[in-house]
């Protein structure tokens, strides 16, 4: 690639020799423009060896930060052997100008043994000269077929082979996925199956072994007995009568703040006052909830009677009272 910097034209030393005398579209040059103010420019390159000058008319290829000048070097570019002189030449519509500095490459000179024999040379030594020529080409064409066949029949070869490998290998994946849906049917059956039975079991425990709900709550025929106590407070026999309760629950009769009787209910209606049996009444509660006997009110009295203590000996010569209640101590 011959650089144009500025109008100084940079020939790598590899490019300068552009061909010998009579060669004929073999060789290309190509120029470099990174100067995007001659992108619009048309552009010859003007020759000259010695007394011959030519005019090449370029192709010329845009990119988007260069454009490139292709020169496809022909047997009238290289006239004679010598100092070939090039120069580019842009111009444009505007009468504009341009040139660049001249790049010097080298037109060489091939030996043409042709030219050693007698002139005219016989026709048929040039027509067989053809023959031999194309022949050798042909063979050279069917031997570059030949091998670019065998590469090709091997590259086929090793394609077959990978796909039949990867054939192969998803047969084998289907085979495993076969086998994993089976087994996942059968779980699922076992699944099923076990689900099924559970269910089952469960219908069959409630009411027994599993309580069920009644309007939201609790059935109470399912609730063991005494599992739940409640006391209730009641002026009277008539309310406790009127009571939600079931059986273990307990009804206290306080009609003044003071606990007259204690009820149990025994049975599951409470409705019924024969379902309700009696408790008795401590001291302590007629005593007005008192802690303990000594601190209540009328801690010497029990149901109206009047509490005496005394020893036995004082019990034996003592005077009974029937209103009178005797603790006797024991020693």
């Amino acid at each position: 690639m011959v650089l144009i910097v500025g109008r100084e034209m940079r020939i790598p030393k590899i490019e300068e020799t552009v061909g010998f005398v009579g060669d004929n579209n073999t060789e290309i040059r190509e120029f470099e423009i990174t100067d995007s103010s001659l992108f619009d420019f048309d552009f010859k390159l003007d020759l000259k060896v010695k007394a011959s000058i030519g005019i090449v008319d370029l192709e010329k290829i845009i990119e988007p930060e260069r454009v490139i000048l292709r020169w496809r070097i022909g047997k009238e570019h290289l006239p004679e052997k010598g100092m070939l002189f090039a120069q580019l030449r842009a111009f444009k519509d505007t009468d504009e100008v341009w040139h660049s500095e001249k790049g010097q490459f080298w037109i060489d000179e091939g030996i043409n043994a042709t030219e050693y024999f007698p002139s005219p040379l016989p026709s048929e030594f040039e027509q067989m000269e053809q023959r031999v020529t194309a022949s050798k080409n042909q063979t050279l064409e069917a031997a570059q077929q030949v091998f670019e066949n065998t590469a090709a029949v091997a590259t086929n070869a090793q394609t077959v082979a990978e796909k039949t490998g990867i054939v192969v290998q998803k047969a084998f994946e289907v085979d495993l996925n076969t086998q994993a849906v089976a087994q996942n049917t059968i779980s699922a059956l076992e699944s099923a199956n076990t689900a099924s039975s559970s269910l089952s079991d469960l219908l069959n425990m409630l009411g027994t072994d599993v309580a069920t709900l009644t309007g939201g709550k609790l059935t109470p025929s399912q609730i063991p007995a005494l599992s739940i106590n409640d006391v209730f407070e009641v002026g009277d026999t008539d309310e406790m009568l009127t009571l939600t309760a079931q059986r273990g629950d307990v009804a206290l009769i306080i009609p003044d703040d003071t606990v007259t009787d204690s009820y149990i209910l025994a049975a599951d209606d409470a409705c019924v006052l024969a379902n309700w049996k009696k408790l008795g009444v401590s001291y302590v509660a007629n005593a007005g909830h008192a802690v303990t006997a000594d601190n209540a009110t009328d801690s010497t009295m029990i149901n109206g009677h009047r509490v005496v203590y005394m020893t036995q000996e004082q019990y034996d010569i003592a005077v009974k009272d029937p209103d009178t209640v005797y603790m006797v101590g024991v020693e």
